[in-house]
């Protein structure tokens, strides 16, 4: 987990890949789920086919057992979930992206899960295959199941509530997709020390509704236009107080636009400027004027867009102590996080997020900066104390950057100077936010702190955000929920109180999300019950 060198750190450090970025290739979504009927909210598509998936799980301390006809999957350090899906595949046309969907049910450990999952390479059987044998009388070559080596995908999830988790497999499933003769599936597993998560399987007889089944979204190209291809488009995030790099190749026909405005999608502004086919140098010192930068790529003639989504960095400042007092800055990430193939993720390592730039190496407890989260929002607070080269963390989630989550930096007062800069980069969400987070109420004995990010890079007001939503209004101060923040980040704490038809506020700035910012919703005691999910429409 830790990192050994400081200079490790300085290194470029690859956030955002989308190689092979289609200049005019039509693009077909599909949805194949196991259920009777379609799962409830599962994301728009142009198709949808319901298919026969087999899964199951591989228990090493039952290792004759086959829970092929179990309602749960598990998994965990000692069990492996293995899956089935060659249905879906038409190998006339390239699969673009591929994520299964699992739900997540109680009676685990709710712990983060950090998964890694293979192509099975020998047939096996739903109903018999245990973690000893693949058939009734057929063993396994390698106990636990065969796979191949390579490809490779892996993630994060982090099981704290009742939910889908993406578990993004582009990368195994668009091979598979054209060898289905030497895959049998795909194999899960975790090196994560806890006692196993359960999700639900495809079970026929299982006791649940279609919505809590499992299903996977394919896109597919569709072949009808001829591709071309960007061989080399990224950006590489060094965060060691230099721009992100944006690259391409010169030899492709295509434009870069470039935004160098603070607020994305700001109204009345000409927010993307056209960088043209230019070095990559004139791109980042566009970007380099502005804390927040945007790009997308286009094909010529000037209109068609090659990405799908638009890629940002955004840079907030973390302020140092003061040499008399400690700082805190209440901090939060504005975009969906991103792997190595452009893929959204729900968090990432504090290592893969950098997060040592912006703090100062320590041996000595007294003096150590640190960083504080909640597991779940609502639940626990943990801590990460920065050391020399590394962290020392009471939980694996309190070195986890979750994109919900709001973090508490603290920076000691020994270490005072200049604002260090934090920067993210991640996929600029094009949607409305219908699962921010869960806001929990009140134990009816203590008022209930939730800490949470706002997952937008442009300013919106506490109305516009829906924020009221989790909230109970009430006329009398000793009762009322409220919402606290900071302004600017580092600075001085601003609160914003609920009334019946409105809010009590001490600042101006108490009634706005601001990009990059964390904010404490305390629900008071008055107010128990279930947990209320954040709904937040897109302000742009």
């Amino acid at each position: 987990m830790n990192r050994l060198l400081k200079s490790a750190c300085v290194a470029a450090c690859c956030l955002a890949a989308l190689l092979a970025a289609r200049l005019d290739a039509a693009i077909l979504t599909g949805v194949f789920y196991t259920a009777a009927q379609p799962p409830t909210g599962i994301p728009p598509a142009d198709f949808m086919q319901r298919i026969s998936m087999w899964d199951s799980t591989l228990h090493a301390d039952f290792p004759d057992n086959a829970e092929g006809s179990s309602e749960l999957l598990w998994l965990s350090t000692n069990a492996n979930l293995i899956a089935d899906c060659r249905d879906m595949f038409d190998t006339a046309r390239e699969v673009m992206s591929a994520k299964l969907h699992l739900y997540n049910v109680a009676g685990g450990d709710q712990a983060t899960v950090r998964w890694a999952t293979y192509i099975v390479t020998s047939d096996w059987s739903e109903f018999e295959a245990t973690w000893s044998n693949r058939h009734a009388v057929t063993p396994w070559q390698t106990a636990g199941g065969d796979i191949a080596p390579a490809p490779e995908a892996g993630g994060v999830v982090m099981c704290t509530d009742e939910q889908y988790h993406d578990f993004d497999v582009t990368p195994l499933l668009s091979y598979y997709a054209t060898n289905t003769e030497s895959c049998a599936g795909l194999l899960f597993t975790t090196e994560d020390g806890n006692g196993g998560e359960p999700f639900y399987s495809s079970a026929d007889a299982a006791g649940y509704g279609p919505e809590q089944q499992p299903y996977f979204t394919l896109v597919f190209d569709d072949g009808q236009l001829t591709d071309a291809v960007v061989m080399a488009f990224s950006i590489i995030l060094s965060n060691d107080y230099v721009t992100p790099v944006l690259t391409w190749t010169n030899a492709v026909a295509v434009d870069v636009l470039v935004c160098t405005n603070n607020a994305y999608g700001a109204p009345g502004n000409e927010w993307f400027v056209r960088a043209g086919n230019v070095t990559s140098t004139f791109a980042d010192a566009l970007a380099f004027e502005s804390p927040a930068a945007y790009y997308r790529l286009v094909s010529r003639p000037y209109g068609r867009y090659t990405t799908t989504y638009d890629v940002g960095k955004f840079t907030v400042n973390v302020r140092q102590g003061s040499g008399v007092s400690s700082r805190e800055n209440w901090i939060s990430c504005p975009f969906d996080l991103v792997d190595a193939w452009g893929g959204t993720v729900q968090s990432k390592s504090f290592d893969e997020m950098m997060l040592e730039m912006c703090l100062t190496d320590d041996v000595q407890i007294y003096r150590q900066d640190y960083i504080q989260s909640q597991n779940p929002i609502g639940g626990s607070t943990w801590t990460a104390r920065r050391t020399f080269g590394g962290w020392n963390y009471d939980d694996i989630a309190a070195v986890t950057w979750d994109r919900s989550k709001m973090y508490r930096v603290t920076v000691s007062r020994y270490h005072d100077g200049a604002d260090r800069q934090m920067t993210f980069v991640g996929r600029v969400p094009d949607r409305a936010s219908t699962d921010v987070a869960s806001i929990r109420k009140s134990n009816g004995m203590t008022t209930r702190e939730n800490w949470v990010g706002y997952p937008y890079p442009c300013p919106a007001s506490f109305d516009t955000a829906g924020i009221a939503s989790v909230l109970t209004g009430e006329p009398a101060t000793y009762n009322q929920d409220y919402v606290q923040s900071q302004f600017p980040l580092g600075y001085s704490s601003y609160t914003a109180k609920r009334l019946p038809d409105g809010w009590t506020v001490d600042g101006p700035s108490a009634t706005n999300f601001y990009a990059g910012h964390g904010y404490r919703i305390f629900i008071n005691k008055a107010h128990a019950g279930v947990a209320t999910n954040w709904y937040c429409p897109s302000p742009y």
